[in-house]
This record gives C-alpha cells, sequence and structure tokens, in this order.
C-alpha cells in the first residue's frame, strides 16, 4: 500500500504542478491579449483624433479660399485627410468599445454633416459648416474623454 501511495502523491504532485504551470500561462496570455487589445484602442483613437482634426483643418482652409487655384489647392487638401480619416474612422470603429463606438459614431455623423454641405457647391452654408466642424471639435475631446473612462485611466 505504501508504495501506491507514494506513487498517487508522485502524480498528484507533478500534475498539480503542471495544472500550476498551464493555469499561470494562460493567466499571461490573457493580459497580454488585453494589453495588446488597449494597445491597438489607443493607436486607433489617437489616428482618429489625428485624421479628424487634419480633415477640420482642411476644411477651414477651403472655406477661407478665395480664388480657384486657393480652392482647388485647399480641396485636394480636404480629400487626402478624407481618405485618412475614414480610414481612421473604420479601424476605431473595429477596436473601439461600445461606450467609446457611440460617441465615435455622433463624430462621425457630425464631419459627414459639416464636409457634405462643405461641398454643397449651389447653396453652401458657410455658419454651419463652421458650426459641425466646431460640433466635431468638441465630439474629439468627448471621444478623448470616453476613451480615458473606458481604460480607467481617471480613477
Amino acid at each position: 500500500m505504501d508504495s501506491v501511495t507514494a506513487i498517487v502523491v508522485a502524480l498528484l504532485t507533478i500534475g498539480g504542478s503542471l495544472l500550476g504551470v498551464w493555469a499561470g500561462w494562460r493567466l499571461g496570455m490573457s493580459e497580454r491579449l488585453r494589453q495588446w487589445r488597449r494597445d491597438k484602442q489607443i493607436d486607433a483613437y489617437s489616428e482618429l483624433l489625428s485624421a479628424s482634426a487634419d480633415v477640420a483643418g482642411a476644411a477651414s482652409h477651403e472655406l477661407q479660399a478665395e480664388t480657384d487655384e486657393e480652392h482647388a489647392a485647399a480641396g485636394r487638401e480636404t480629400g487626402t485627410a478624407m481618405l485618412r480619416y475614414h480610414d481612421a474612422l473604420h479601424r476605431a470603429n473595429i477596436v473601439a468599445s461600445p461606450s467609446v463606438r457611440l460617441v465615435v459614431d455622433e463624430l462621425a455623423r457630425s464631419m459627414s454633416a459639416g464636409i457634405r454641405e462643405l461641398h454643397n457647391r449651389d447653396n453652401r452654408d458657410d455658419e454651419a459648416v463652421s458650426e459641425h466642424l466646431v460640433a466635431a471639435a468638441d465630439l474629439r475631446k468627448r471621444v478623448s474623454e470616453a476613451a480615458r473612462e473606458d481604460f480607467g485611466f481617471d480613477r
């Protein structure tokens, strides 16, 4: 009986050790995955905020353009900024938490409305464009605040 008990104890010791190693690996892996996701979210949010600010700046240049040449250059600047913004928006929507995604969606609606109005050649309302740009600036701040809250940076 003593040899059977010794074997059982040895097997339990080995099994317990292996289980402990596996559990530690699993916990470490989930923590690394959580950190990787958080890093991707921070990168995506930062890129979105930067790209939307670039669109707002380009749109302001387009609003202030006086000559056809200035307007064409500003239009190209806006177009380039919009491409970067749309890429950043899609990336942010992929990784955003539900609470941040709500504000990101509001930002997207405001930016789209402002750019649509900016490019309304027949009857552009410069004041409405400016209002959308101001609203977008506020929404960029709200995206940042929602992300900080989501990450627990304000605790």
